[in-house]
């Protein structure tokens, strides 16, 4: 077995958008998915990158009898 060097990425993270951070906190992920696609590992980079709170209240769901809050980010 060989190990091989792997250099790192060049890809440069595009600039988060200035409006993105008011716009997060107005509509959630739902809105910036709309607005700016589905990647949301860019997305991520981008709330770290703004410092965006969602002012939104988290959804509950119901599963299997006990109430859970829904991150929005699939299984909880």
């Amino acid at each position: 077995m060989s190990i091989t060097y792997r250099p790192p990425s060049t890809k440069a993270i595009p600039p988060c958008p200035p409006e993105f951070a008011e716009q997060f906190a107005k509509g959630g992920w739902e809105l910036i998915e709309r607005i700016y696609g589905g990647r949301t590992d860019l997305h991520l980079k981008w709330l770290a990158m703004s410092g965006a709170q969602c002012r939104m209240p988290k959804r509950r769901r119901v599963t299997g009898g006990s109430v859970c809050a829904d991150s929005g980010m699939g299984v909880a």
